[in-house]
Formats: C-alpha cells, sequence, structure tokens
C-alpha cells in the first residue's frame, strides 16, 4: 500500500485496526475463494482457509487424487480423505479402511500378548471382548 504507515511491520501493528476494518468492508460480500483469487491476481500468495468438507469437495485436490475409494467390510465403497503430503521417494499410501469392532482381536491377544487361544475363548465366553 502507498501509505507510509504500512512500510513497516510495526507501522502495520500500530495501524492493525484500521487496516481489519479496511479489510472487513472490502471483504464483507465476498466468499473466501473470491478473496483468494483476487489476492491472487494481484501477486498475493493466499489460500481460502477450508474445512473438512471443502478439503474433500476441492476440484484441484480430487484431481491430484487426494480423494481415494476404499472397500469397507460393514459400509461398502468408501470415499477417504488421502495422504496430506506426497513425497517422491516415499509416497506412501492409504491401504485399507479403519478396521471394525475388535477385527484385530485374536492377532494382538495371541500373537503380540501371546495369550493361548483358550484364554481368548475365556475372555470372549465373559463378555470382556467385542
Amino acid at each position: 500500500a502507498p501509505d507510509p504507515r504500512f512500510e513497516t511491520m510495526a507501522g502495520r501493528l500500530e495501524c492493525r485496526d484500521e487496516i481489519d476494518a479496511y479489510l472487513t468492508t472490502w471483504t464483507v460480500e465476498l466468499t473466501p475463494k473470491q478473496v483468494m483469487y483476487k489476492l491472487q491476481r494481484a501477486g498475493v500468495p493466499a489460500a481460502a482457509v477450508q474445512n473438512n468438507e471443502d478439503v474433500f469437495y476441492d476440484s484441484h485436490l480430487r484431481a491430484r487424487g487426494y480423494v481415494v475409494e476404499l472397500d469397507h467390510p460393514d459400509w461398502g465403497r468408501l470415499h477417504h480423505a488421502g495422504l496430506t503430503v506426497r513425497l517422491s521417494e516415499t509416497p506412501g499410501a492409504i491401504r485399507m479402511p479403519s478396521p471394525t469392532l475388535g477385527q484385530h482381536n485374536d492377532y494382538v491377544l495371541t500373537n503380540l500378548l501371546g495369550l493361548s487361544n483358550a484364554e481368548v475363548r475365556r475372555l470372549q465366553d465373559a463378555k470382556a471382548l467385542a
């Protein structure tokens, strides 16, 4: 801005109420994306703050493969948020949906905790497991 009061961070902080009032007046009838595009056209790096639903339906993120489809044993075919970061040498992937209730009980109880099959059955009979 050509106003010399805004040339330094200290000056901008001193005038922050005036700046906030101006920005409020300028943006009150614009959507976040309209503000983003106007700022970008003026050479200002800007992005709209998005909630989860905005991110899920964002056309750019969808085109980049952010939303993935998974088959869930209880809920069928689901769209799921993908990885937020992709690294060139270790890109990662969403390999499976969230587990169902108790899906990994046997593995955890026998392989990791070392319980016998009889002990697991006793816990199941006592309704201690899901």
